[in-house]
């Protein structure tokens, strides 16, 4: 079966914009790049960061950060190599996790995941949650 040149182009034109848009959707996970100013921008969401993290760990558990940090790190670390080597996370606390997208720049590695979660039930007993007194 012959490809006319018509619909060679329109695939051509299709694959160029799929590219421009996964480009797009990847602009903003890269740190160069500038937002731009002609287009209104989000409310800037809250960020965590590792301190903070480490004392929410550290208060659910009763230990101090210190203690808590070396746990932290390995698991980060382990997570983040799972999802480049484009694992499927099975996480009961945090859901399931799979990677959709990927991408390694020379700098980077570029992962796009898609997180499900159950909601959470009432009758979930944490071990770690505060007693109601």
């Amino acid at each position: 079966m012959a490809v006319s040149p018509k619909s060679k182009s329109k695939t051509m034109r299709s694959s160029a914009s799929a590219d421009k848009a996964v480009k797009e959707a990847v602009a903003p996970l890269s740190k160069s790049s500038k937002p731009d100013e002609s287009k209104p921008t989000a409310p800037s969401e809250p960020v965590v960061k590792t301190k903070e993290m480490l004392a929410r760990v550290a208060a659910r558990t009763e230990l101090r950060p210190i203690q808590v940090r070396d746990v932290y790190e390995a698991v980060l670390e382990e997570l983040g190599a799972a999802l480049v080597r484009g694992e499927k996370l099975r996480i009961p606390p945090l859901g399931t996790v799979k990677v959709n997208r990927q991408k390694t720049l020379p700098d980077a590695d570029v992962v796009i995941c898609k997180i499900r979660r159950n909601k959470m039930s009432a009758k979930v007993d944490d071990p770690l949650a505060p007693v109601d007194d």
